[in-house]
């Protein structure tokens, strides 16, 4: 696929989300359910629209990954209406905390144990 149809996919996908997000709101799914719906029917699994081939491809999708965390993270710190002074913070940062400390750890346990690299590249 080439970037100026996965940019028209992406926009017109957006468009339609945001325009129908009154529809959205009412089912049992998130627009981000829907987004992963909407991947997979296009994706190898579906129609093969958008099948990268991810070793060309990977700086491209790696710049398009950070763009996509950065936006998610940016779209989510805005929807929380707490100050940074305020214990409703508490919660959610140790979640966060534990989680990504937790992550971290079994991704270099499976680095080191199931593809034999060594502990630093892990």
């Amino acid at each position: 696929m080439s970037f100026a149809l996965a940019l028209a996919i992406g926009g017109t996908l957006l468009v339609v989300i945001t325009l129908g997000g009154s529809l959205v709101s009412r089912l049992p799914l998130s627009g981000a359910m829907l987004y992963l719906l909407v991947g997979l029917a296009l994706g190898p699994l579906g129609l093969a629209l958008a099948a990268p081939e991810t070793i060309a491809q990977a700086p491209w999708l790696e710049r398009l990954t950070e763009v996509v965390l950065l936006l998610s993270l940016f779209t989510s710190g805005l929807k929380m209406s707490a100050g940074l002074h305020e214990r409703r913070w508490f919660l959610p940062l140790r979640l966060a905390l534990v989680s990504m400390a937790a992550t971290v750890v079994l991704i270099a346990l499976a680095g080191v144990f199931l593809l034999g690299l060594p502990i630093g590249a892990a």
